[in-house]
């Protein structure tokens, strides 16, 4: 469990090459919450000094041509999970599992905080689901 129970550590933050691209390679499946689109990856938990849950969090240039504007976002999404995670980490960590997945923007305007905060609320009960009809 993370040190703080409602913080967001290094460790759950998903940043290593090989564990994004493996994410999107061999996901479990992805899925829209507007203004998100997620894609996770559920797999049994293998070593034991890792999380059960790691995010990416990923705003494209794209849509926010200015920095100052991307990183507002990023930060609303993870105020937003850090906030409503513990319901999902509690389920993940009984089962014995680990769930991988990125949260991407897909609007062009500034979101509200309540929408961020909707938006990963209707995602984290569709990982919940997820993960109780996951079969090993």
């Amino acid at each position: 469990m993370p040190s703080k129970a409602s913080g967001l550590t290094k460790p759950e933050r998903l940043y290593l090459r090989d564990d994004i691209r493996c994410l999107f390679e061999k996901s479990s499946g992805s899925f829209i919450a507007y203004p998100l689109r997620v894609v996770y990856r559920i797999a049994p938990k293998s070593d034991g000094d890792k999380p059960a849950l790691s995010v990416l969090i990923s705003v494209a240039k794209k849509r926010f041509k200015h920095a100052v504007d991307r990183n507002r976002v990023k930060r609303l999404i993870r105020e937003a999970y850090r906030i409503q995670k513990s319901p999902l980490y509690n389920e993940v960590e009984t089962k014995g599992l680990t769930i991988h997945f990125a949260l991407l923007m897909l609007d062009k305007e500034l979101p509200s905080f309540s929408q961020v905060t909707a938006a990963v609320q209707k995602t984290l009960h569709r990982l919940e689901r997820e993960v109780a009809r996951y079969e090993q």
